[in-house]
């Protein structure tokens, strides 16, 4: 059996062909994510940020090649975000991301890291007080002595 070339087969293919549409299709599908309580959802392994989304708020997903249309159940545009592979940069809503934040609850009373923690003379620091001056070559002695 002799080989056929490429081009003897395409001739044979191209009258098969069908003509391409005069309305551009997008292929994309659609899927649901839950986001988590800092309006964000995980996505095939990547974690988008909706702020303006709200937590534990059920959404759904648009999904095309290079991008992500994220609605909510009544089907109003949130946000469209870029696939995480695009890596495109996109401008951040600062004031709606700190939002989400804010509103956990152990924001509400602020309290500083180490309270309870910090040595009673740390917490009793005056930078403008004389008595650390005059401490401080006494303990420098310590330290070499040791």
């Amino acid at each position: 059996m002799r080989p056929v070339g490429y081009l003897y087969l395409w001739e044979e293919e191209r009258s098969a062909l069908l003509p391409l549409p005069d309305v551009s299709f997008e292929a994309m599908r659609l899927d649901h994510a839950v986001m988590n309580n800092y309006a964000q959802f995980r996505f095939e392994k990547a974690t988008y940020a909706v702020p303006q989304g709200k937590p534990r708020q059920k959404v759904l997903l648009s999904v095309c090649w290079d991008r992500i249309e994220v609605r909510n159940r009544e089907g109003e545009l949130l946000t469209t975000l870029p696939r995480s592979y695009m890596l495109k940069e996109q401008p951040i809503d600062w004031p709606a991301l700190f939002e989400i934040y804010s509103l956990r609850p152990e924001n509400r009373t602020p309290k500083p890291i180490a309270e309870g923690y910090t040595p009673l003379e740390v917490a009793a620091y005056d930078p403008d007080s004389t008595l650390y001056d005059q401490l401080l070559p006494t303990r420098l002695e310590g330290v070499a002595t040791r």
